[in-house]
């Protein structure tokens, strides 16, 4: 039984990619992942031991890397054929006007969030191209964020604000963990997805319901997925929406509403918002998905 089979079934109404699958609108344009890493003190860089670092993660698939990395301040430029990588230190606190956004609604504890408002610094990562999928970019970065703690260990964290989400600095090293998996597989390993796009938003209504719904979708030209359950839901939840995001990100597959698909057994259908339309829908719209 094949992938699509064994996820999502194979009757009429089962969304399924056809053939020649387009591109969803945000795959076609000109795109750029870009995020913080935090730091509790101004971090200290070696520009040539930087450089060292950055050649051997790469290899070959670096063309060039120019600039600067001292006490005082850092940018360097990093080439891969076309595509560019901007990597520029600003030596000032990183705004608490972003963080009260975005902090409360992240998954990790509320000790480790507080170290974010107490940032020194923050190192802004950007990758500008036209070609390579958003996944390869954001492999690239946090590549380079690895890098960047090994030449100084003081970060606190990333924050990306596009996908309203942040995480600690100890795990970057879990996307490297899963590189393989990013590249032979065609799926989403869940770590890489949960700290690349925030997994999903809680938005609680009262004691036993809760919507959640996705944010960093977008990033990735793709829709944002919700779904209204209960408190014991989160992990099937986002486990669920990790298995969509992947059937539709890497078989470009379009989930329309009136469509249906099955998980595991877990038979779903997928609707347009009607209601919060404010605060759910995404650059690509939003996909309620509903349990049958």
């Amino acid at each position: 039984m094949g992938f699509f089979s064994k996820l999502f079934g194979s009757g009429e109404s089962a969304a399924t990619p056809g053939p020649n699958p387009e591109p969803f609108p945000g795959q076609d344009r000109e795109n750029g992942v870009t995020f913080m890493l935090l730091y509790s003190g101004i971090p200290q860089f070696s520009f040539p031991s930087l450089k060292k670092r950055l050649e051997t993660a790469f290899g070959t698939g670096v063309q060039d890397i120019s600039g600067m990395a001292d006490e005082e301040a850092t940018l360097v430029q990093i080439r891969f054929g076309d595509d560019e990588v901007t990597v520029a230190g600003l030596y000032i606190p990183y705004p608490d006007s972003v963080l009260d956004t975005i902090l409360p609604i992240c998954h990790f504890a509320a000790a480790d969030k507080e170290k974010f408002r107490h940032s020194k610094a923050h190192i802004l990562l950007s990758c500008k191209s036209t070609a390579p999928a958003p996944h390869v970019q954001y492999d690239r970065l946090y590549r380079i964020a690895g890098c960047l703690l090994a030449e100084d260990g003081g970060a606190i964290g990333i924050v990306n604000e596009a996908a309203m989400t942040a995480h600690p600095a100890p795990l970057i090293a879990k996307t490297a963990e899963e590189r393989d998996r990013l590249y032979k597989e065609k799926a989403m390993p869940f770590m890489s997805w949960l700290l690349w796009t925030g997994g999903c938003v809680k938005y609680v209504l009262d004691d036993e319901t809760i919507w959640f719904v996705t944010k960093g979708n977008h990033q990735f030209g793709l829709p944002e997925l919700a779904f209204k359950g209960g408190p014991k839901e989160g992990n099937s939840t986002m486990e669920t929406f990790n298995a969509l995001f992947a059937y539709m990100y890497f078989y470009r597959a379009r989930l329309l509403p009136g469509h249906t698909a099955e998980i595991g057994g877990l038979k779903l259908r997928f609707s347009a918002l009607t209601e919060y339309e404010e605060l759910f829908e995404g650059e690509y719209g939003t996909l309620v998905v509903a349990t049958m």
